[in-house]
Protein backbone atom coordinates (compact mmCIF):
# COMPACT_ATOMS: atom_id res chain seq x y z
CA UNK A 1 0.00 0.00 0.00
CA UNK A 2 1.55 3.34 -1.05
CA UNK A 3 1.53 6.57 0.96
CA UNK A 4 -1.37 8.04 -1.00
CA UNK A 5 -3.55 5.00 -0.29
CA UNK A 6 -2.58 5.04 3.37
CA UNK A 7 -3.43 8.73 3.71
CA UNK A 8 -6.81 8.33 2.01
CA UNK A 9 -7.56 5.28 4.13
CA UNK A 10 -6.74 7.28 7.23
CA UNK A 11 -9.14 10.03 6.12
CA UNK A 12 -11.88 7.47 5.52
CA UNK A 13 -11.49 5.87 8.96
CA UNK A 14 -11.45 9.15 10.83
CA UNK A 15 -13.99 11.08 8.77
CA UNK A 16 -15.97 13.49 10.88
CA UNK A 17 -14.17 12.69 14.15
CA UNK A 18 -11.21 15.07 14.20
CA UNK A 19 -12.81 18.49 14.67
CA UNK A 20 -13.28 19.39 18.35
CA UNK A 21 -16.63 20.64 19.56
CA UNK A 22 -20.24 19.65 19.21
CA UNK A 23 -21.24 17.38 16.36
CA UNK A 24 -24.05 18.48 14.07
CA UNK A 25 -27.18 16.37 14.10
CA UNK A 26 -28.82 17.99 11.06
CA UNK A 27 -27.90 19.60 7.76
CA UNK A 28 -30.23 20.94 5.08
CA UNK A 29 -29.35 19.87 1.54
CA UNK A 30 -30.36 21.71 -1.65
CA UNK A 31 -29.62 19.69 -4.80
CA UNK A 32 -30.22 21.29 -8.19
CA UNK A 33 -30.73 18.75 -10.95
CA UNK A 34 -31.08 18.94 -14.73
CA UNK A 35 -29.90 15.50 -15.85
CA UNK A 36 -31.79 12.63 -14.14
CA UNK A 37 -28.91 10.11 -14.20
CA UNK A 38 -26.44 12.62 -12.78
CA UNK A 39 -29.02 13.70 -10.21
CA UNK A 40 -29.52 10.12 -9.05
CA UNK A 41 -25.74 9.62 -8.78
CA UNK A 42 -25.37 12.69 -6.58
CA UNK A 43 -28.36 11.69 -4.43
CA UNK A 44 -26.68 8.32 -3.90
CA UNK A 45 -23.61 10.11 -2.52
CA UNK A 46 -25.79 12.15 -0.18
CA UNK A 47 -27.66 9.06 1.02
CA UNK A 48 -24.37 7.31 1.78
CA UNK A 49 -22.29 10.07 3.32
CA UNK A 50 -24.92 12.42 4.80
CA UNK A 51 -28.08 10.42 5.54
CA UNK A 52 -25.95 7.36 6.30
CA UNK A 53 -24.23 9.24 9.11
CA UNK A 54 -27.51 9.97 10.87
CA UNK A 55 -27.84 13.62 9.82
CA UNK A 56 -31.43 14.83 9.69
CA UNK A 57 -32.67 18.00 7.97
CA UNK A 58 -34.50 19.10 4.84
CA UNK A 59 -33.71 17.42 1.51
CA UNK A 60 -34.76 19.68 -1.35
CA UNK A 61 -34.43 18.72 -5.02
CA UNK A 62 -34.76 21.69 -7.37
CA UNK A 63 -35.87 20.18 -10.68
CA UNK A 64 -34.54 22.30 -13.54
CA UNK A 65 -35.92 19.92 -16.17
CA UNK A 66 -39.03 17.84 -16.73
CA UNK A 67 -36.99 14.65 -16.54
CA UNK A 68 -35.77 15.46 -13.03
CA UNK A 69 -39.24 16.67 -12.01
CA UNK A 70 -40.53 13.18 -12.83
CA UNK A 71 -38.22 11.58 -10.25
CA UNK A 72 -39.77 10.54 -6.96
CA UNK A 73 -36.89 10.03 -4.51
CA UNK A 74 -38.04 9.05 -1.01
CA UNK A 75 -37.38 11.68 1.62
CA UNK A 76 -36.90 14.53 -0.86
CA UNK A 77 -39.16 17.50 -1.54
CA UNK A 78 -39.23 18.48 -5.22
CA UNK A 79 -39.23 22.17 -6.12
CA UNK A 80 -39.84 23.17 -9.73
CA UNK A 81 -37.17 25.50 -11.09
CA UNK A 82 -37.15 27.28 -14.43
CA UNK A 83 -33.39 26.85 -15.09
CA UNK A 84 -33.17 30.57 -15.87
CA UNK A 85 -30.38 31.04 -13.32
CA UNK A 86 -29.02 27.50 -13.72
CA UNK A 87 -27.58 26.10 -10.46
CA UNK A 88 -27.42 29.38 -8.57
CA UNK A 89 -30.96 30.35 -9.37
CA UNK A 90 -31.93 26.93 -8.03
CA UNK A 91 -29.82 27.42 -4.90
CA UNK A 92 -31.66 30.65 -4.12
CA UNK A 93 -35.02 28.94 -4.70
CA UNK A 94 -34.02 26.18 -2.28
CA UNK A 95 -32.81 28.69 0.30
CA UNK A 96 -36.04 30.68 0.11
CA UNK A 97 -37.93 27.42 0.68
CA UNK A 98 -35.79 26.63 3.74
CA UNK A 99 -36.56 30.04 5.21
CA UNK A 100 -40.27 29.53 4.63
CA UNK A 101 -40.29 25.96 5.95
CA UNK A 102 -39.95 24.42 9.34
CA UNK A 103 -36.31 23.35 9.18
CA UNK A 104 -33.80 25.04 11.46
CA UNK A 105 -30.63 23.09 10.70
CA UNK A 106 -27.49 25.11 11.54
CA UNK A 107 -25.70 24.08 8.34
CA UNK A 108 -26.77 24.12 4.67
CA UNK A 109 -25.25 22.22 1.75
CA UNK A 110 -25.80 23.30 -1.86
CA UNK A 111 -24.80 20.98 -4.68
CA UNK A 112 -25.63 20.35 -8.32
CA UNK A 113 -26.14 17.15 -10.25
CA UNK A 114 -22.51 17.12 -11.43
CA UNK A 115 -21.08 16.69 -7.95
CA UNK A 116 -20.55 12.95 -8.38
CA UNK A 117 -19.11 13.50 -11.88
CA UNK A 118 -16.54 16.06 -10.70
CA UNK A 119 -15.51 13.84 -7.80
CA UNK A 120 -15.72 10.32 -9.29
CA UNK A 121 -13.04 8.36 -7.43
CA UNK A 122 -13.05 9.87 -3.95
CA UNK A 123 -15.95 11.94 -2.72
CA UNK A 124 -14.97 14.83 -0.47
CA UNK A 125 -18.17 13.98 1.41
CA UNK A 126 -16.25 10.96 2.71
CA UNK A 127 -14.02 13.21 4.81
CA UNK A 128 -16.80 15.46 6.05
CA UNK A 129 -19.00 14.24 8.87
CA UNK A 130 -21.10 15.37 11.84
CA UNK A 131 -18.15 16.88 13.75
CA UNK A 132 -16.96 18.80 10.70
CA UNK A 133 -20.46 20.10 9.98
CA UNK A 134 -20.74 21.12 13.62
CA UNK A 135 -17.56 23.14 13.21
CA UNK A 136 -18.90 24.77 10.02
CA UNK A 137 -22.08 25.74 11.86
CA UNK A 138 -20.04 27.59 14.50
CA UNK A 139 -17.64 29.34 12.13
CA UNK A 140 -17.89 32.03 9.48
CA UNK A 141 -16.67 29.73 6.71
CA UNK A 142 -17.83 28.27 3.42
CA UNK A 143 -16.41 24.86 2.55
CA UNK A 144 -16.08 23.39 -0.92
CA UNK A 145 -13.65 23.07 -3.81
CA UNK A 146 -11.48 26.18 -3.71
CA UNK A 147 -10.52 27.67 -7.08
CA UNK A 148 -7.61 30.10 -6.88
CA UNK A 149 -7.84 33.26 -8.98
CA UNK A 150 -5.37 33.72 -11.80
CA UNK A 151 -3.83 36.84 -10.23
CA UNK A 152 -3.66 38.42 -6.79
CA UNK A 153 -5.41 41.49 -8.21
CA UNK A 154 -8.56 39.65 -9.29
CA UNK A 155 -11.87 41.30 -8.42
CA UNK A 156 -15.58 41.05 -9.06
CA UNK A 157 -17.74 44.18 -8.89
CA UNK A 158 -14.89 46.00 -7.09
CA UNK A 159 -14.56 43.31 -4.38
CA UNK A 160 -11.24 41.40 -4.04
CA UNK A 161 -11.41 37.82 -5.32
CA UNK A 162 -8.30 35.85 -4.27
CA UNK A 163 -10.26 32.68 -4.94
CA UNK A 164 -13.76 31.29 -4.79
CA UNK A 165 -15.65 28.15 -3.87
CA UNK A 166 -16.81 26.32 -6.97
CA UNK A 167 -20.57 26.08 -7.25
CA UNK A 168 -20.98 22.33 -7.63
CA UNK A 169 -20.68 21.84 -3.84
CA UNK A 170 -20.59 24.37 -1.02
CA UNK A 171 -21.38 24.08 2.67
CA UNK A 172 -21.85 26.94 5.10
CA UNK A 173 -23.79 28.01 8.17
CA UNK A 174 -27.41 29.07 8.16
CA UNK A 175 -26.52 32.19 10.15
CA UNK A 176 -24.04 33.35 7.51
CA UNK A 177 -26.56 32.73 4.73
CA UNK A 178 -29.13 34.81 6.61
CA UNK A 179 -26.57 37.62 6.91
CA UNK A 180 -25.84 37.49 3.16
CA UNK A 181 -29.47 37.13 2.08
CA UNK A 182 -28.83 33.66 0.66
CA UNK A 183 -26.61 32.48 -2.19
CA UNK A 184 -27.71 35.28 -4.52
CA UNK A 185 -28.56 37.97 -2.00
CA UNK A 186 -26.74 40.87 -3.67
CA UNK A 187 -26.29 39.49 -7.17
CA UNK A 188 -27.69 41.92 -9.76
CA UNK A 189 -30.46 40.54 -11.93
CA UNK A 190 -29.38 39.41 -15.42
CA UNK A 191 -31.08 42.40 -17.01
CA UNK A 192 -28.89 44.67 -14.86
CA UNK A 193 -25.66 42.93 -15.77
CA UNK A 194 -26.60 42.58 -19.44
CA UNK A 195 -29.12 45.38 -20.10
CA UNK A 196 -29.24 45.30 -23.90
CA UNK A 197 -31.85 42.68 -24.79
CA UNK A 198 -31.02 43.00 -28.50
CA UNK A 199 -27.33 42.18 -28.05
CA UNK A 200 -25.54 38.91 -27.48
CA UNK A 201 -23.40 38.48 -24.37
CA UNK A 202 -20.25 39.32 -26.32
CA UNK A 203 -21.79 42.61 -27.48
CA UNK A 204 -22.94 43.76 -24.05
CA UNK A 205 -21.27 46.71 -22.38
CA UNK A 206 -21.95 45.18 -18.94
CA UNK A 207 -21.25 48.45 -17.12
CA UNK A 208 -21.44 46.80 -13.67
CA UNK A 209 -18.48 44.57 -14.56
CA UNK A 210 -14.97 45.90 -15.12
CA UNK A 211 -13.10 45.19 -18.32
CA UNK A 212 -10.59 43.12 -16.35
CA UNK A 213 -13.38 40.98 -14.97
CA UNK A 214 -15.05 40.68 -18.37
CA UNK A 215 -11.79 39.35 -19.81
CA UNK A 216 -11.63 36.71 -17.07
CA UNK A 217 -15.29 35.84 -17.58
CA UNK A 218 -14.73 35.48 -21.32
CA UNK A 219 -12.04 32.88 -20.68
CA UNK A 220 -14.38 30.86 -18.47
CA UNK A 221 -17.08 31.05 -21.13
CA UNK A 222 -14.75 30.01 -23.93
CA UNK A 223 -14.98 33.34 -25.74
CA UNK A 224 -11.34 34.35 -25.34
CA UNK A 225 -9.04 33.73 -28.32
CA UNK A 226 -6.50 32.24 -25.89
CA UNK A 227 -8.75 29.41 -24.70
CA UNK A 228 -9.93 26.19 -26.30
CA UNK A 229 -13.15 25.95 -24.25
CA UNK A 230 -16.29 25.74 -26.36
CA UNK A 231 -19.02 25.43 -23.72
CA UNK A 232 -21.30 27.99 -25.28
CA UNK A 233 -21.56 30.15 -28.37
CA UNK A 234 -22.43 33.83 -28.34
CA UNK A 235 -25.14 33.86 -30.99
CA UNK A 236 -28.07 31.96 -32.37
CA UNK A 237 -29.87 29.29 -30.36
CA UNK A 238 -27.25 29.31 -27.60
CA UNK A 239 -27.62 32.98 -26.70
CA UNK A 240 -29.88 32.38 -23.69
CA UNK A 241 -27.63 29.58 -22.43
CA UNK A 242 -24.62 31.87 -22.69
CA UNK A 243 -26.34 34.70 -20.80
CA UNK A 244 -27.44 32.27 -18.06
CA UNK A 245 -23.96 30.77 -17.76
CA UNK A 246 -22.36 34.21 -17.57
CA UNK A 247 -24.78 35.24 -14.80
CA UNK A 248 -24.23 32.08 -12.77
CA UNK A 249 -20.43 32.50 -12.88
CA UNK A 250 -20.84 36.06 -11.60
CA UNK A 251 -23.15 34.77 -8.85
CA UNK A 252 -20.70 32.01 -7.88
CA UNK A 253 -17.71 34.35 -7.62
CA UNK A 254 -19.60 37.24 -6.05
CA UNK A 255 -20.87 34.95 -3.28
CA UNK A 256 -17.28 34.18 -2.21
CA UNK A 257 -16.17 37.80 -2.56
CA UNK A 258 -19.08 38.96 -0.39
CA UNK A 259 -18.33 36.17 2.09
CA UNK A 260 -14.76 37.44 2.51
CA UNK A 261 -15.94 41.06 2.67
CA UNK A 262 -18.19 40.15 5.63
CA UNK A 263 -15.26 38.63 7.53
CA UNK A 264 -15.75 35.04 6.38
CA UNK A 265 -13.23 32.53 5.08
CA UNK A 266 -13.08 30.12 2.15
CA UNK A 267 -11.94 26.62 3.09
CA UNK A 268 -11.11 23.82 0.69
CA UNK A 269 -13.05 20.68 1.57
CA UNK A 270 -9.98 18.47 1.33
CA UNK A 271 -8.08 20.71 3.75
CA UNK A 272 -10.69 20.65 6.52
CA UNK A 273 -9.80 17.34 8.16
CA UNK A 274 -6.06 17.73 7.52
CA UNK A 275 -5.78 21.15 9.10
CA UNK A 276 -8.20 20.61 11.97
CA UNK A 277 -6.47 17.36 12.94
CA UNK A 278 -3.08 18.98 13.35
CA UNK A 279 -3.99 22.32 14.84
CA UNK A 280 -3.65 24.44 11.74
CA UNK A 281 -5.51 27.79 11.87
CA UNK A 282 -8.34 27.01 9.48
CA UNK A 283 -10.73 29.13 11.52
CA UNK A 284 -8.76 32.29 10.80
CA UNK A 285 -9.63 32.22 7.12
CA UNK A 286 -8.16 31.58 3.71
CA UNK A 287 -7.66 34.93 2.03
CA UNK A 288 -4.50 34.35 0.02
CA UNK A 289 -3.23 31.66 -2.29
CA UNK A 290 0.11 31.22 -0.53
CA UNK A 291 -1.41 30.75 2.94
CA UNK A 292 -3.68 27.98 1.69
CA UNK A 293 -0.81 26.11 0.03
CA UNK A 294 1.38 26.41 3.16
CA UNK A 295 -1.37 25.14 5.46
CA UNK A 296 -2.33 22.20 3.28
CA UNK A 297 1.29 21.17 2.79
CA UNK A 298 1.90 21.37 6.54
CA UNK A 299 -1.16 19.26 7.30
CA UNK A 300 -0.19 16.61 4.76
CA UNK A 301 3.39 16.37 6.02
CA UNK A 302 2.13 15.81 9.55
CA UNK A 303 -0.40 13.25 8.37
CA UNK A 304 2.08 11.18 6.37
CA UNK A 305 4.17 10.76 9.54
CA UNK A 306 1.24 10.25 11.87
CA UNK A 307 1.60 6.97 13.83
CA UNK A 308 -2.09 6.11 13.35
CA UNK A 309 -1.61 5.48 9.65
CA UNK A 310 -1.48 1.73 9.20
Amino acid sequence: MNVRQRVLGFFHRLAGTLVPGDRADAIDVVLVGHDPDATNATMARIRRYVDGRGLAGARLLVANSRAVASLDPPGWTILHGDNAGLDWGGYQLGWDNILGGGSHSPVVMFCNDRTAHYDPQRSCLQVLGPATYGWVGRQSVVVGKLQLSETSQAEVMELPLPGWIRGNLLITSRSKLEELGGPCGDVPAPECLFPDETATYAEQSASLLSQQYRSSLDRWLGLSPTTDKTWYRSSGAHRRELDAKAWTIVAEQLFSARFIQRGGALVDAWAVVELAAFGQPIGTGVRSQSSLRRNVASGLRALVHHPSIG
